[in-house]
């Protein structure tokens, strides 16, 4: 009698493997940093208006802790920002941009003034980049 040629059984694990994929695919989009990757080109744009060298995601939005009701989004920036452009217009600029952008709370931490040892460490260990480059 017949059974299931062997052919059929790759036809099913292929599918599968494929529907995990596509699972695993939906999964990530479900986390912040999938909803941040949905945004990011106007992430980007965001940071050319407002003169952003660097900008990392951190913290729990990068992670499976990340609350999609009740979390906010940390964002790390330098900035390269030109004689004729004041800094604090850059940074409350940017800040009003992506709390509009995500509908959400956003803390903006600049690079420069981190000094807590444990707070650079957890921005170490946990951070994205978004747009930019660490040189």
């Amino acid at each position: 009698m017949g059974g299931v040629r062997p052919d059929a059984y790759r036809r099913i694990w292929a599918t599968r493997i494929n529907v995990a994929f596509d699972l695993s695919h939906i999964l990530e989009m479900n986390s912040m940093t999938g909803v941040v990757q949905l945004r990011l080109d106007d992430v980007r744009g965001l940071c050319a208006k407002h003169h952003v060298r660097r900008l990392d995601l951190f913290g729990s939005a990068t992670g499976q802790s990340f609350d999609q009701d009740a979390s906010d989004l940390d964002f790390a920036v330098e900035f390269a920002t030109p004689p004729d452009v004041r800094l604090a217009d850059a940074y409350f600029g940017l800040l009003q941009d992506l709390r509009s952008l995500f509908g959400r709370q956003v803390d903006l931490v600049m690079e420069s003034a981190i000094r807590n040892p444990y707070f650079r460490e957890e921005l170490d260990a946990t951070k994205v980049p978004l747009y930019g480059s660490a040189g």
